[in-house]
């Protein structure tokens, strides 16, 4: 069974959602386990881009900080595999990121291990 799949058990999953990197990601590191303290069932790390057009300002204001602070998706595939040392089991961190465009399969299969190898479970939607 999935992470997701087991989140939603009982029906109904509280998942909130955090900016790696906003103020900086000592911070993130201390909010995501204070949300797994307080009964998240799954925690979306979103990892900022230059270009949040999507996001309403409360979310493009924090990937413009978090990118501003020198936060990369490296150091966020680091904080995450730490993360997933402390945090308890029963909470699971799910990562999901929206490609735009064309994404060249060799960066998208990159991207993929980067992930596996942090220990993110991983959904990818390409949006064309």
């Amino acid at each position: 069974m999935s992470n997701i799949k087991k989140a939603f058990e009982n029906g109904k999953a509280f998942i909130p959602f955090i900016t790696c990197g906003d103020p900086d990601l000592e911070t993130t590191a201390a909010v995501v386990r204070a949300m797994a303290k307080n009964g998240a069932d799954l925690i979306e790390l979103g990892i900022p881009f230059s270009d949040p057009t999507a996001e309403g300002p409360t979310i493009q204001g924090a990937n413009i900080r978090a990118l501003k602070g020198g936060v990369t998706t490296d150091r966020i595939f680091e904080l995450v595999k730490e993360l997933r040392k402390a945090v308890v089991v029963q909470v699971n961190l799910e990562f999901v990121h929206l490609i735009e465009g064309k994404y060249p399969d060799i960066l998208l299969q990159i991207v993929q291990r980067k992930e596996l190898a942090a220990g993110i479970n991983h959904k990818t939607a390409v949006r064309e």
